[in-house]
């Protein structure tokens, strides 16, 4: 009979212990955010749901970390028409791109810039794991004017 409480009692004082380390990571920090105001790979508290930081995709072949890359074809195939770690501008012919960049706040996200049948248009992609857009596939005919890397978005 002794032995019993004793597990009852253990076993009450570990789920204890597991809700107050689940309050401990509530109240420190998991709700995100940096000083900069910005994203962070942090566990993030959602709508009272904690959430695992985002997963790093690998890089594609020929885009190492650190680079915006664009290619011919959708879904990161076919040739790599652009591949920076600057701004660019020129001007060329994609279906994909995949922003590959590393965190740095003031210069991790990028802004594309295209053409696509006489309609220009740009938009702000994350940095690869995101959370948010950090690679796509554009319509045929789509023509990349400028990237620009920037804050965010």
């Amino acid at each position: 009979m002794i032995a019993s409480k004793k597990n009852r009692y253990a076993a009450a004082s570990f789920r204890l212990t597991g809700v107050i380390a689940l309050l401990g990571i509530i109240a420190c920090g998991a709700q995100g955010g940096s000083e900069e105001g910005g994203e962070t790979n942090d566990m993030k508290l959602a709508d009272g749901v904690i959430r695992p930081a985002s997963i790093e995709e690998a890089s594609p072949p020929g885009c190492p970390k650190g680079y915006f890359c664009a290619w011919s074809g959708p879904d990161q195939t076919g040739n790599i028409v652009v591949r920076t770690q600057g701004n660019w501008s020129g001007g060329t012919y994609y279906q994909s791109y995949f922003n590959n960049g590393v965190h740095f706040p003031g210069a991790d996200h990028v802004d594309i810039t295209s053409d696509h049948e006489g309609l220009e248009d740009t938009w702000c992609v994350h940095y690869n794991p995101g959370p948010g857009e950090y690679k796509g596939t554009v319509g045929p005919g789509a023509f990349m004017l400028r990237v620009t890397w920037r804050g965010e978005c």
